[in-house]
Formats: structure tokens, C-alpha cells, sequence
């Protein structure tokens, strides 16, 4: 039987090891599962290659032949990705995965195609049924050029590694997930992709042979492998020492010269860029004054879901929530042409809320309304806010920018409302933290996690409120307000909040942090984040976590090339400025780092990182005890910490150590 696509044999082939398929039939069984599906999701009919015949030339005891060539030729290759996979002197592997890699990347659509959704993605479209080992995930990774991105037929417990099967219980596989969503994420898988090779113009056919995404780092020539085999990690590490030098050398001195402007205030500021201040409470209800940061919130997360639009983040205007600046001055500070302001009222549940939208360089208002409703329609009025704010600034809005913002996260008034809650629990959680604040019982992780689960009780099918409890999980047990017992918590909600709507950001975020904060699997983490990346590309927030895991895993060019991206997105957020200076300070360019840390200082005061991180750097730089003492009374006199250690360090490095043993007697 022919493709659907002319001049191709297959439209999909299955390769696979026979050893996968012998002790119980496996693969037998997913090909039998995944064509059923097939023809519940395409209209026509979809071909499928699945050797079963040891006579015909193809399994891993046999020759070549000008057959194999032949059926090689279709649209989708589908590996089954095992433990046993991913060995170059397989036949499946060299002569299969390896043989397709070549040829599609010489035929007509090329390996990599564009989706109708802008997407990009491979017709190498892996199922993986064990976990792999690094080894084997390097060398397939060097082979696909990039992060593997598989669909996962997987089930784990403690000391279970295994494929997953039709019969599996999801509540007790590690992963989450059922066997049934995985066989119909495939089939929507191979449905996009061949969507987009039936286009009468191929996406992809402009991709040139080998091409990688934005985000992915060429590929040195000295790095190809030999067919039959690798080089030695030590021979490698050597081969490759000379490159990385020259790699960390130039991205130093590019980003200098590119975040000059940024640390002189000479950046291009972005036409449409704009900030939503924090709401005011002009009622005498102090019980609901947590709604004016939700406000806050998520009118600023409904634009960002507009492409058009630069939006700054909540942790650079919630320094202005009781301020006496003037508007002018409030934006030429956070870079924004724009700024939305306003405030809101509550009479026996009736909802008022006032906006303005302000040309700040002119200081002229622009729009003002007053919308009026109650809990059940509170997300509708911050819907219709973003869009007439939109309308105002005359960014285009797509599609599906416009469905994002419109649709409900639940139909649950009271969920929503709790939902409200526990994200400003959260986020003022993470803020207090990092602004050095002890915590109190009200504003915890905990208390966040409280709210969530009543939002999640009143609607268990609220997929947004499982990930920020996911994501709420992950940030208590990174900064230790929450113990191991949220590890496997923040894992059911994340996999919970992605069943129930695959295409939710949020989902690939908690993703994310679950592997980046609790299991340490940075690939994994890197893959979620990027997900996320794509599916709101005005969100520069994703970028901004796959810099600072690449950083983890010393990938420092991928790391400063995203750095470059998010601080052109968002040159205020003291959070991003930080860690750009640490990343500087961790590649000893000392100056630039401090540079950044001053800038963290002016932008948020009132955190001690900042200031302690410049202290170390002007001391790793040349041993300068003036300076980091200077620094040290500015962060003492800002902040009213003691910060005893620094004292105790700074004494010791000028050699005066009785005030050394005074200051450790004194605590």
C-alpha cells in the first residue's frame, strides 16, 4: 500500500529490536493499538511498515538490500527507543534509524517540518519505552541534533523500568501516564506532521540538510562521530577544551557589548511595551486586599499571551504598589511606553474595577473605563481588558492568541476565586523570600498549597490550578519551606494538569521545575521549558529557566545566548539581572558582573542577594575590602539585616581578627 503523499512507499515505518518485541509482543501490540487509532483520527487510509517476516531481509540477522531502501521511503520514521536501541553496531540503528536520517534529510520536505501551528518538528518521531541510559541518550541526541523529545510508553516504580502497557494503573506508575493518552498522542502526533507535508507548499522544504532550532548549538566538525564507535569522554573533554575556550571567550565579550546599553539605560525601548501597575483597594474591605495583585496578576498574564505586546513582570512593578512617583517616571524606569493603572471596589460581592491606560512618555491617558460584575464574571472583564488594550495599541491579535485569552480556566466561581488567592500566596512567597522577609503562616508555600486544594476540590477537572500547584510544590522544596513528601506531589499534579489539557504552558513549566528542582534531570527539564517557550512565544519567561538550567549543566554559551534573549525581552526584573551577573561572575568577569548586581540593587532594594553577590565579586576580583565593605553597610542599612558572615569574612581578609571572634561572640 502507497503513502497518501505521492512518490513515497509508506506513510509510516516502525523500526524496532527484536528483542523488544519477543518476551511478550510489544511492539505487536502498539502497531495494532496505534493503526486502530489511526483510523479514528485521518480520514484516509494511513500505511504502516512492521516487519514481522525474518525472511525479509530487514531484522538484525540479515543483509542489506534495495528493498529495505524502498520502504524507507515514507513520511514518518517511528523507533521504538529501548535500552537496546541505541547501539551502532545494530542493524536497526544503522541501517534504519541512521539510513532514514540520511535520506529524508536529502528528499524533498527534509528531516525537520513546519506545523500549521509554527512549531517545528522532526519526522524521526521517537517512542521510548525504557529510561535511557546518558550514554545512549548522547548518542541519539547527537544523531537527531538536539534535545530528545519522545513520547513516552514508559512505567516506573522503585526499581521498575519497564515498557507500559494497556492494563497499567497510572495512579501507580512514577510517569503518570496511561497507556490509552499515549497511544492517542502519537496518532495526533503523526496527524499534525503529515498535515503539514500534504500542505500544497511543504513547510519544512526550505530547511537546509542538518538545520537545528534557534536555540540549538551548531555542531563542531570535530565532534562527528566514527560510524563504528565514540571517542573516549577524557579524549573528547581534550579534543573539545580548546573550542569551549574560544566559546566563553566570545560570548563574554559579545554580551558585554550588547548590555551596555542596558546598564546605561540607552536600550531600544519597544514601541508596545507596557506594565500593569498594582491595583488599589478604595473600599474599607481589608479581607479582600489580596485581589488587587490578582488583578495585578492576570491582566499582565493576559497580555503577555499577545505576541505584539512586551509586557513587564509582576516582580518589577510590585515595587510601585504604594509609591509617590509619577507616572513618567514610573515608566521611563521599568522601559514602558505604556502603563495600565487602576483600582477596584467590592459591595456585597459586586466587583468594580476602574482602568486607565497611560502613554507614560506624554503622560496623557488614553483609555479609561469601569467594569462592573461579579466572581462569576471576573475573568471575562480581565479578558475584555487585555483586548481593548490591545484594540488601544493597535497590536494585531491572532487566532489563537485570542482564543488563549478568552477561554476559562474554570466555570467554577468559587475554584477561580481560590485559585486567585493561592497564586498571590505563592508568588509573594517567592518575592518575601528573595527579598530576604522571614515567613509568616499567611504567606507561605503552604498557605498557596491550602488554597489550591480547595480550588482543585471544587473542580477537580481545573487543569491551571494543577500546575501552579505543581509549580508552588517544586519553589517551596527548592527553598526548603516543603520536605521530600511534595517531590512525588509536585509529579502527580504536573502529569495531572498535562492529561488534562496537553497544550496548557503552565503544565510544561511544572514539568520543568518538577525535573529541574526535585529530580535533578535537566534534559527533561530543558525539553518541558522549551515546550512552553513555543507555545507562548511572548512569555520570555521559559527562556529565562532554560538559561539558568544550561548554566547548571555548564553550558554556558547556550546559557549567555538565551541570557541575551530575555534581558532584550526584560531588562528590569531583578531575578534576571542576578543571575546574568552571576553567570559573569561564574566566568570571572568580574566588573560585568557587579554591574549587574547594582543594577538588581536599584531595582529591588530591598533584597539581600544582589548585594551579597557583589560583595564576593569584588572580592574574587582583586581582594578590594573597601568596596565589599561599602556594600555591605548599604545592604545592612537597606535591609536591616545583620548579615554576621560577611561581617565575620570581611574582618578576617583585613587581618582583624579579634573584631572577627567579637562579631561570632556576640551571636
Amino acid at each position: 500500500m502507497a503513502s497518501i503523499v505521492p512518490a513515497y512507499n509508506y506513510d509510516i515505518f516502525i523500526s524496532y529490536r527484536q528483542n523488544d518485541n519477543r518476551y511478550d509482543g510489544w511492539v505487536t501490540e502498539f502497531v495494532d493499538h496505534l493503526k486502530a487509532e489511526l483510523e479514528a483520527t485521518f480520514k484516509e487510509e494511513i500505511s504502516v511498515y512492521f516487519d514481522l517476516d525474518p525472511h525479509d531481509g530487514l531484522l538484525d540477522t540479515h543483509d542489506v538490500d534495495e528493498s529495505l531502501k524502498e520502504k524507507l521511503k515514507c513520511l514518518i520514521f517511528i523507533p521504538i527507543i529501548s535500552r537496546t536501541y541505541c547501539d551502532p553496531k545494530s542493524f536497526a540503528w544503522e541501517h534504519e534509524f541512521r539510513a532514514f536520517s540520511k535520506q529524508a534529510s536529502a528528499g524533498r520536505f527534509g528531516l525537520k517540518v513546519t506545523l500549521h501551528s509554527g512549531n517545528v518538528a522532526s519526522r524521526i518521531l521517537p517512542v521510548r519505552i525504557h529510561e535511557l541510559d546518558t550514554e545512549d541518550r548522547e548518542l541519539l541526541e547527537s544523531e537527531i541534533g538536539g534535545i530528545l523529545r519522545a513520547i513516552d510508553f514508559i512505567y516506573r516504580e522503585p526499581g521498575v523500568n519497564r515498557p507500559l502497557t494497556p492494563i497499567d494503573d497510572e495512579q501507580k506508575n512514577q510517569y503518570g501516564t496511561r497507556y490509552r493518552n499515549q497511544i492517542n498522542k502519537t496518532a495526533n502526533a503523526v496527524k499534525e506532521i503529515i498535515s503539514a507535508l500534504q500542505s500544497d507548499h511543504p513547510p519544512g522544504h526550505k530547511e537546509k540538510h542538518g538545520q537545528k532550532e534557534s536555540w540549538e548549538e551548531p555542531e563542531l566538525k570535530s565532534m562527528d562521530r566514527a560510524r563504528t564507535g565514540r571517542r573516549s569522554p577524557v579524549a573528547l573533554r581534550r579534543a573539545l577544551l580548546p573550542y569551549l575556550i574560544i566559546i566563553v571567550v566570545a560570548a563574554v565579550v559579545y554580551a558585554l557589548s550588547q548590555f551596555t546599553g542596558i546598564l546605561s539605560g540607552s536600550g531600544k525601548l519597544h514601541e508596545k511595551s507596557i506594565a500593569v501597575l498594582p491595583f488599589q483597594n478604595i473600599g474599607a474591605d481589608e479581607e479582600n486586599l489580596w485581589l488587587g495583585d490578582a488583578l495585578t496578576e492576570e491582566i499582565t498574564s493576559q497580555l503577555c499571551k499577545i505576541n505584539e505586546l512586551k509586557v513587564r513582570p509582576r516582580t518589577s512593578v510590585m515595587r510601585y504598589r504604594a509609591t509617590a512617583k509619577s507616572i513618567p517616571d514610573i515608566g521611563q524606569e521599568l522601559g514602558a511606553n505604556y502603563i495600565i493603572e487602576g483600582s477596584y471596589q467590592i459591595f456585597n460581592e459586586i466587583l468594580r474595577i476602574t482602568v486607565k491606560l497611560i502613554n507614560t512618555r506624554k503622560d496623557e491617558q488614553l483609555w479609561s473605563d469601569v467594569f462592573e460584575g461579579t466572581w462569576n464574571t471576573l475573568h471575562s472583564m480581565q479578558t475584555d481588558i487585555a483586548i481593548k488594550t490591545a484594540s488601544i495599541l493597535q497590536a494585531v491579535l491572532t487566532p489563537e492568541e485570542k482564543a488563549r485569552i478568552e477561554k476559562y480556566p474554570t466555570g467554577i466561581a468559587s475554584a477561580y476565586k481560590n485559585y486567585l488567592t493561592a497564586n498571590v500566596l505563592s508568588d509573594n512567597a517567592l518575592y518575601y523570600l528573595l527579598a530576604g522577609n522571614k515567613f509568616v503562616d499567611s504567606i507561605s508555600f503552604a498557605s498557596a498549597l491550602s488554597m489550591y486544594d480547595r480550588a482543585i476540590n471544587e473542580d477537580p477537572g481545573f487543569a491551571l490550578a494543577y500546575a501552579r500547584r505543581a509549580i508552588a510544590r517544586s519553589w517551596g522544596y527548592q527553598t526548603g519551606q516543603l520536605d521530600t513528601s511534595h517531590i512525588e506531589k509536585c509529579r502527580a499534579d504536573a502529569n495531572r494538569a498535562f492529561e488534562l489539557e496537553s497544550d496548557l504552558p503552565d503544565a510544561q513549566v511544572a514539568l520543568g521545575f518538577y525535573n529541574y528542582y526535585c529530580t535533578g534531570d535537566y534534559r527533561e527539564a530543558l525539553s518541558h521549558f522549551s515546550m512552553a517557550a513555543e507555545m507562548n512565544p511572548a512569555d520570555y519567561q521559559p527562556l529565562f529557566y532554560m538559561a539558568m538550567v544550561y548554566r547548571k549543566m555548564n553550558d554556558w554559551k547556550r546559557s549567555q545566548d538565551l541570557i541575551m534573549k530575555v534581558i532584550e525581552e526584560e531588562p528590569q526584573d531583578a531575578i534576571v539581572l542576578i543571575n546574568i551577573g552571576s553567570s559573569f561572575a561564574c566566568m570571572h568577569s568580574y566588573d560585568t558582573a557587579i554591574a549587574f548586581f547594582q543594577k538588581a540593587t536599584e531595582v529591588m532594594p530591598g533584597w539581600s542577594g544582589p548585594y551579597t553577590n557583589m560583595i564576593e565579586s569584588y572580592i574574587l576580583k582583586d581582594g578590594n575590602t573597601v568596596k565589599a565593605r561599602e556594600v555591605l553597610d548599604t545592604l545592612v542599612a537597606r535591609t536591616g539585616e545583620r548579615q554576621q558572615y560577611y561581617k565575620v569574612l570581611l574582618n578576617i581578609y583585613e587581618g582583624r581578627y579579634k573584631d572577627a571572634l567579637n562579631e561570632v561572640r556576640s551571636s
